[in-house]
């Protein structure tokens, strides 16, 4: 076993990237997840995303466009259906480039200026308390 076999086995890997490259769609049907890292570098990868209303990340996407959002983790009819749909090369490279576009979107810039209004208003709320 290597030291990158020993990663793999742990979980975690150096790089992700030639995973993300050699999947088709990334599922992740959670009943709790704040916000899943692994969906949204699934979906700056370009990879269309099953995911359920239980993931904050979820909250970004919009349902059948970068992907499906379910509402029951455990309809595994439901997730098989979505599934099946995303066979067509054609619809899951459509909402590929939707996931990509919507990473894109959603820049480290942008985050930082939100969280920063977010800080300064919270400072000035309790300022004029």
């Amino acid at each position: 076993m290597t030291p990158s076999d020993s990663n793999a086995a742990s979980g975690s890997v150096d790089d992700p990237a030639p995973l993300y490259a050699a999947a088709d769609v990334y599922a992740h049907p959670t009943w709790y997840d704040p916000c899943s890292l692994v969906v949204l570098e699934a979906l700056a990868c370009g990879l269309p995303v099953v995911t359920s209303q239980y993931n904050g990340a979820s909250e970004l996407m919009r349902d059948g466009k970068e992907g499906y959002v379910l509402t029951d983790p455990a309809d595994s009819v439901v997730l098989a259906a979505h599934l099946q749909t995303l066979l067509d090369q054609e619809l899951r490279q459509h909402m590929g480039q939707q996931a990509r576009a919507l990473a894109e979107a959603h820049t480290l810039t942008d985050n930082f200026r939100q969280l920063s209004a977010l800080y300064q208003e919270i400072a000035r709320q309790r300022r004029a308390a």
